[in-house]
């Protein structure tokens, strides 16, 4: 029986490393699995963890070419970043073929707000997995909001949810605007 397993934080709460361990493991113990990502984000074709593991990957807009029934497990990162109904395609496919899926990603954006494919996705997991980190400012307390920061290092949230030139981090609630 197929089940989709969503696993989600704040930036650098080690999603992507857990997807490359748990992708690395599956085919360890010969299951036949797909890796994707959508390719607007990061590092092109590769999945690549901030501590350094990397292995390539799928644009997720090309998944109906990559799936076949033989395939058991589907892995996806930055799930975030998915079109909703391509989403919904995949999950209808994987659950019809008896396909599971491993999705990470981060719950909200920088605004505070569900990303639309998350919100669908948090309605159809059968599991739902929460990785924890520490607020990247001052260490002690469970990062919760995901915060943009500008070159001088103050927190700017403002314009679209992702440019380029920030640098992204994890906060708690009394460091998030701080």
């Amino acid at each position: 029986m197929s089940q989709i397993h969503f696993f989600y934080g704040t930036v650098s709460s080690a999603k992507s490393a857990e997807l490359l361990t748990k992708a690395h493991y599956m085919e360890s113990i010969g299951k036949r699995i797909v890796c994707l990502k959508p390719s607007d984000v990061r590092d092109g074709d590769f999945i690549r963890s901030r501590a350094g593991l990397a292995r390539p990957c799928i644009n997720f807009s090309d998944w109906k070419k990559a799936l076949r029934p033989s395939i058991e497990y589907v892995f996806i990162d930055e799930v975030q970043f998915t079109d909703s109904e391509d989403l919904k395609d995949l999950v209808e496919y994987c659950q019809d073929n008896d396909i599971s899926i491993f999705a990470y990603g981060l719950r909200t954006s920088i605004t505070g707000d569900l990303f639309p494919s998350i919100g669908y996705l948090m309605a159809v997991a059968t599991h739902i997995t929460e990785n924890k980190a520490l607020c990247a400012k001052c260490g002690k307390r469970k990062a919760i909001y995901n915060v943009r920061l500008n070159q001088a290092g103050q927190v700017d949230n403002s314009g679209p949810i992702v440019a380029p030139g920030f640098n992204y981090e994890g906060r708690c609630y009394n460091c998030k605007n701080a």
